[in-house]
């Protein structure tokens, strides 16, 4: 019988033998070593304004297990590309910045077996021209906290440029107002309908009448969200302001509901006396109209009344969403109660604007358009 080892030859057996020991010996070598495995992501751009292959003028990976650190970038890249040799460890997470005409897109990222990943943006021209955006809605809501008063303002943003672009001005995008007396800055936050609250810097305007971001509004619906306090140590507080942007509707909530209010214009939408908050409407609102009304009185803190008042069932809450001519805000919800009205359901609020901090974690490093700044 002619053997396995007379066929191949003795060298030929060596040699295998040779190369089955190298590569376990590197197998072995990289695990004792600690050397994080490589990752590659394929990604691929596409341009949301005319179709064709989008471009970039930069590509970052950022790890965020513990901060926020950039562990592999590229320069100016287009169409599709890769990201290779990325240094892995544990499993992330990982999000991918893609920075188009100055406007930062992210994604976040996982890789599965082999270390892959893809990942796929569209991008946008940009246009500085403001005649883009529509603000649909404006809705406040005053929250009396013991000797604070607590305002959160929403305003619904759409960008309905033809063709579709982005709407960025480096010299700012969006003003608001923050009265001079505030007791805790203003925080403000950006949401997509298919993206988390994002956190934005704000800068004074020149004549110092309020604020201005510089939010990059893409094509689609952009919810604003400004949180501040003011004191109502004295049991009282005034509201003083002016529109800066034509709205179709403002809605106002105040709770608790025995608050005392007084202003021009408001109509009075309350569903019944035994309601948790007021509910107060103005429409047709022109640009630089004033808004205004006065608070005084009421509860000291508005979960303490509706925790005295609630009973039975109820008292655990359903929670249901606030209504929205456009559509529905994702971050305001609400204690549904029994009264309705011709355009939705109207309850108990429950609001608690800090939260979105901690889910957002390290994004202070997060920046005005959406991005993250490079440390």
């Amino acid at each position: 019988m002619i053997s396995k080892r007379s066929i191949y030859g003795p060298e030929r057996g060596s040699v295998m033998t040779s190369a089955v020991l190298l590569a376990l010996f590197l197998s072995v070598s990289h695990y004792a070593t600690g050397q994080p495995p490589a990752g590659t992501v394929m990604v691929t751009i596409a341009n949301g304004t005319t179709g064709g292959p989008g471009e970039a003028e930069g590509v970052t990976l950022f790890r965020l297990a513990s901060g926020m650190q950039p562990i592999a970038s590229l320069g100016k890249v287009s169409g599709s590309f890769a990201l290779e040799n990325i240094e892995l460890e544990g499993a992330g997470p990982y999000l991918l910045q893609v920075t188009s005409s100055g406007v930062n897109y992210n994604q976040p990222v996982t890789f599965g077996p082999g270390n892959e990943s893809k990942a796929s943006f569209t991008v946008f021209d940009v246009t500085q021209d403001p005649s883009v955006l529509t603000v649909r809605s404006g809705r406040f809501l005053l929250r009396r906290e013991l000797d604070g008063l607590r305002v959160e303002k929403l305003y619904v943003v759409a960008n309905e440029s033809k063709p579709r672009k982005t709407f960025y001005d480096p010299q700012g995008t969006f003003r608001f107002h923050v009265p001079p007396d505030v007791v805790d800055m203003a925080s403000v936050f950006v949401s997509s309908t298919t993206g988390m609250p994002v956190p934005q810097s704000i800068s004074p305007l020149p004549d110092s009448s309020g604020y201005v971001t510089q939010t990059a509004f893409k094509p689609g619906t952009t919810d604003v969200t400004i949180t501040y306090a003011v004191d109502y140590e004295s049991g009282g507080y005034e509201i003083r302001e002016q529109a800066y942007y034509a709205l179709s509707q403002m809605l106002v909530l105040v709770t608790p509901a025995d608050i005392e209010v007084e202003g021009e214009g408001w109509e009075n939408l309350t569903p019944d006396p035994q309601s948790r908050f007021i509910v107060l409407r103005q429409s047709n609102i022109d640009a630089g109209s004033p808004i205004g009304m006065t608070l005084s009185g009421g509860s000291e803190h508005a979960a303490d009344r509706i925790a005295s008042e609630q009973t039975g069932p109820a008292a655990h809450g359903q929670i249901t969403q606030l209504p929205d001519p456009s559509r529905y805000q994702k971050w305001i919800v609400v204690v549904l109660m029994g009264a309705a009205l011709a355009y939705g359901l109207l309850a108990a609020l429950i609001s608690d604007r800090r939260r979105l901090k901690e889910r957002l974690g390290g994004a202070q490093n997060v920046n005005q358009n959406g991005g993250i700044d490079h440390e």
